[in-house]
């Protein structure tokens, strides 16, 4: 007899009001999130340059090395000024095919 008889085992229990507002604040939290963290500034190559803490960071757009408050970006750099974006475009195109 196979392990499960679907892609999905059943509970055999209906689903609850609960469950049907987790399942619904999930989703649109997730999407809320895509939309507050501005992933149109994505390149192409799923990195995006941004502004950390008085850092010019790399990042990528999804998973979780993409939330600042859990883990470090991919790269970083203090020595380019703050307001000096046409710098960091060039140092994010320089550090991307190394």
């Amino acid at each position: 007899m196979p392990w499960t008889t679907g892609s999905y085992a059943e509970s055999g229990r209906p689903a609850t009001v609960r469950s049907r507002l987790f399942w619904l604040r999930h989703n649109l939290g997730t999407a809320a999130m895509k939309v507050r963290e501005g992933l149109s500034a994505d390149t192409g190559d799923g990195e995006y340059l941004c502004r950390d803490w008085g850092v010019w960071v790399v990042r990528p757009c999804h998973g979780f090395r993409s939330r600042r408050w859990i883990s470090l970006p991919l790269r970083m750099t203090r020595s380019i000024a703050a307001d000096d974006n046409e710098a960091a475009t060039e140092w994010f195109i320089a550090s991307a095919t190394i």
